[in-house]
């Protein structure tokens, strides 16, 4: 088999894998200088989605990771952010 017929057969997973991240449009970024202290990018992207309303499982589907991969950044980000459940963080963002 030559590798112009069969190019996929070459790529490995984690090369498509990180060419998809790269074309995945990115959340707004956070105006609350809380949120973005201490938290990794990736905990931020979770974090606006879910202030933007998004349910875990359309947050996994949007930036295409595994559903307990979404919920183990919120648990992260929770504990960083000093609360314990989505609609806290929710609640605090509103107030501000």
């Amino acid at each position: 088999m030559s590798a112009s017929i069969w190019p996929f057969i070459e790529r490995h997973r984690s090369d498509r894998r990180k060419a998809e991240r790269r074309q995945q449009p990115r959340a707004r970024p956070s105006k609350s200088h809380k949120t973005a202290d201490g938290c990794t990018a990736r905990e931020r992207e979770v974090v606006e989605l879910l202030l933007q309303g998004m349910t875990n499982k359309q947050i996994a589907k949007e930036l295409r990771i595994a559903e307990d991969t979404v919920k183990k950044h919120l648990l992260h980000a929770y504990r960083k952010l000093g609360v314990h459940r989505r609609v806290l963080l929710m609640l605090e963002e509103h107030m501000r």
